[in-house]
């Protein structure tokens, strides 16, 4: 973790650069904050095979898992 990292929530995991959505110095990275936005670009692969996929509303916290 960076302490000069900025993170969309207090929940996620600093120590995944995923969910780093930049920097004090260079600000934010609006490409990230774009695919945060739509937690399904990350887990894609694995939301299309889920039974649930249509009902779901997890926080983003745990979608690296």
């Amino acid at each position: 973790m960076n302490e000069d990292s900025t993170y969309p929530c207090e929940r996620v995991d600093e120590a995944s650069e995923t969910y780093c959505i930049g920097n004090i110095d260079d600000g934010f990275d609006m490409d990230k904050i774009s695919a945060l936005l739509n937690v399904a670009q990350l887990t894609e692969k694995e939301c299309r095979n889920c039974w649930c996929f249509r009902l779901c509303s997890q926080c983003i916290a745990v979608a690296e898992e």
